[in-house]
């Protein structure tokens, strides 16, 4: 059960940067980028909001073809839940580190 949360919320955090100027998907953030957040969101532009919508098609594919049992739908909610925490956790940590290389990069005596 917590080897699929963490890789439900390694899968959408893979998604979300894959997004990103410069990536291989970057496409759908220059299709979508005008869409309502409503949709941009849980598509690619927030892994917290994402981790629900991704998650359960994971789950629902990974059943379908065996990869893991089905462990019951208050257990599935949890996980979702869980990977979405995950996914505040290491956006938070990713967040703060682009502020600091931006700081460094604009300090002329770094």
């Amino acid at each position: 059960m917590i080897e699929l949360t963490l890789i439900i919320a390694l899968v959408v955090l893979f998604i979300h940067v894959t997004t990103w100027e410069g990536m291989i998907n970057e496409w759908v953030g220059r299709v979508f980028w005008d869409a309502p957040s409503w949709l941009k969101k849980p598509l690619f532009d927030c892994p917290i909001c994402m981790a629900p919508w991704w998650g359960a098609l994971i789950i629902i594919i990974g059943e379908w073809f065996g990869a893991w049992p089905c462990y019951g739908f208050f257990k599935e909610i949890i996980m979702l839940f869980a990977a979405g925490g995950i996914n505040t956790v290491l956006i938070y940590i990713i967040s703060s580190d682009k502020e600091e290389i931006k700081a460094l990069k604009d300090d002329p005596d770094a």
